[in-house]
């Protein structure tokens, strides 16, 4: 129930699923065709619109191995709530009850990640899952211009 939402990704995590995204031609034109589905959309509209993530195949995360921290951190204890939270979404915090710590931990890496493209004097701001990974996907210049120090990547407009 939590692959219907906006995802807020590192522009390095972004970049490690376009690459894995790059090899399956199917999985590729799915995020492709998301993006015109997603783009404007409020995350709350997202869920009441039920868009899955475009990366979603037969109910799995097709890219699990290099999925975003996000997705990681984001482990509920109670199936039921998350169903309840699907179907009527309000997005308030107690709807969806997960672990804390898992969310501290990719907040943690979020601003080491941020930090350290920083220091590299690279654009380190968040992107929104689709549009980062359609960003590489869509422009075989992106990762060297950005690795260039060129702002190459919409900064994250979750709402």
């Amino acid at each position: 129930f939590c692959c219907y939402t906006q995802v807020e990704v590192s522009i390095v995590e972004a970049i490690a699923v376009a690459e894995s995204v790059a090899t399956e031609a199917a999985l590729a034109a799915s995020v492709r065709a998301a993006v015109s589905k997603v783009e404007g959309l409020s995350a709350l509209d997202r869920m009441r619109a039920h868009i899955p993530c475009p990366l979603l195949r037969d109910g799995a995360c097709s890219v699990y191995a290099v999925r975003p921290r996000s997705c990681r951190a984001l482990t509920s204890y109670d199936a039921t709530a998350c169903e309840a939270e699907f179907n009527t979404p309000t997005l308030e915090p107690a709807a969806r009850p997960t672990f804390t710590w898992p969310r501290y931990l990719a907040t943690a890496l979020t601003s080491g990640i941020a930090t350290a493209c920083g220091d590299l004097k690279l654009q380190s701001n968040t992107v929104e899952l689709v549009g980062g990974v359609s960003t590489v996907l869509d422009d075989d210049t992106a990762v060297s211009r950005w690795l260039a120090g060129e702002t190459v990547f919409a900064q994250s407009a979750l709402r």
